[in-house]
């Protein structure tokens, strides 16, 4: 998402980044006529269909503000402060899902949980303070950030919205639908971002459409995100099924490693020695957390049934 919102802004003078997601959530609202029926005696109507679901549409529309928001927020923190800050700031999510899932999931996690965790934070922090002083020996950035507090504010919230979103989201596609999960935060991210367009993008929009020469690149640009962003999405989900959200995010603080390998291959810049210590770190935090860390099946089921009880209570759901 940054790479392209990255490419449109500087490569082309295009910033838009609810346009984008807006067609991302469009293609995900697909799922809704995909789902198995529900199964339970009472069902809920989504609101301007004839698709019933599982539970109740409000549910599925505070599902969808924290897919949104955290999204949101994360791009409009790059406007006022510096990417390496807003990457820093991000790394709380780590922290903040494993909170979320011990209160909302009523999960415990072991010593050596905590310590893959770290692990891969440490690698994350590493490899943003190296670009962070590689970026100061090269010029200062400060003069073009006069507000970067403001900016820090909107990556510490967005970091506790994703964090809670992914504990949620967990729980929705383990014990209710993976596709009406997936449906419904496309359904209402779809209305909520052509909303945003409306009214904060629409100007931008309209000069994308008016401008000849960047027009195909542009939209070649969109054309390679959206599919890119809706296989994570449906991959996540299916992750999330079998594994956790802890375990999700902690491999997703690699993804700064791999800018890197990709500045690499297409720039040519080669990485600092701290780089590979990263590196390191990250991957021996995912291994440390899943192979060390995890617990046995029979504890994860007996835990899933004790996180389940309340909600399958409520919607009367069969054990």
């Amino acid at each position: 998402q940054n790479a392209a919102s990255f490419t449109l802004e500087y490569g082309m003078g295009k910033v838009f980044p609810c346009f984008l997601m807006l067609h991302t959530y469009i293609v995900l609202s697909i799922h809704l006529w995909f789902m198995d029926p529900p199964k339970v005696e009472e069902s809920f109507r989504v609101p301007m269909t004839s698709i019933r679901i599982r539970t109740p549409w409000w549910y599925c529309l505070f599902l969808s503000i924290l897919d949104v928001t955290p999204n949101y927020l994360t791009l409009l923190s790059l406007k006022h402060t510096t990417l390496t800050s807003s990457t820093l700031l991000g790394s709380l999510t780590a922290p903040s899902i494993m909170l979320s899932c011990h209160l909302l999931l009523r999960k415990t996690y072991r010593p050596a949980h905590c310590l893959g965790a770290l692990l891969c934070i440490s690698g994350g922090l590493l490899t943003v303070w190296t670009d962070l002083a590689t970026s100061s020996n090269e010029s200062n950035q400060s003069s073009l950030h006069p507000h970067s507090y403001f900016g820090d504010i909107l990556a510490v919230t967005a970091a506790i919205l994703y964090g809670i979103g992914d504990a949620v989201g967990e729980f929705w596609c383990k014990h209710v639908d993976r596709k009406e999960y997936l449906g419904m935060i496309g359904f209402f991210g779809a209305i909520f971002c052509c909303i945003l367009v409306l009214f904060t993008e629409r100007d931008e929009v309209v000069d994308l459409f008016q401008d000849r020469a960047n027009l195909y690149p542009a939209l070649g640009v969109i054309a390679l995100y959206v599919p890119t962003l809706v296989l994570y999405y449906v991959l996540a989900s299916v992750f999330l099924v079998s594994s956790d959200a802890t375990l999700l995010n902690l491999s997703l603080q690699s993804s700064n490693l791999w800018a890197i390998c990709f500045s690499v291959l297409a720039f040519q810049e080669a990485p600092s020695s701290l780089f590979y210590t990263a590196l390191v770190l990250v991957v021996s935090g995912v291994f440390v957390y899943e192979l060390l860390g995890n617990s046995s099946s029979d504890e994860k089921k007996e835990i899933a049934g004790h996180a389940s009880e309340p909600f399958n209570r409520q919607q009367g759901i069969e054990p």
